[in-house]
């Protein structure tokens, strides 16, 4: 019988192994703090998929709640161009959850 742990690992990286690709595709990635079971676990996550691949690795959370929390990988120094991109990124994301839960009124 499998303990609680071995699962719990085993969900871990399988995470970490997401994130890795998500990082090799885009070099970010974002999550809605809502559908999470534990921010700061995704947080390490997000650092250990980066460390495995030989990058640096930010994370933090966005949003006047905190809605969003994200991930950013930096192999190079960060430049305001970065920023602008992490921004725009975050903003969309914030934007498309606003939209589809119907905060930004019909959008027929």
């Amino acid at each position: 019988m499998e303990g609680l742990g071995d699962m719990t690992g085993r969900l871990f990286a399988r995470l970490v192994e997401t994130l890795q690709a998500e990082f090799a595709a885009t070099g970010a990635c974002v999550a809605q703090t809502a559908e999470l079971d534990d921010c700061t676990e995704w947080r390490r996550a997000a650092r250990v998929a980066g460390h495995r691949i030989g990058v640096f690795v930010a994370t933090g959370y966005f949003g006047p709640a905190d809605e969003l929390v994200w991930a950013k990988t930096y192999d190079h120094p960060v430049t305001d161009a970065d920023r602008r991109e992490a921004r725009a990124l975050v903003e969309s994301a914030i934007l498309a959850t606003a939209s589809t839960d119907g905060l930004l009124g019909r959008t027929e």
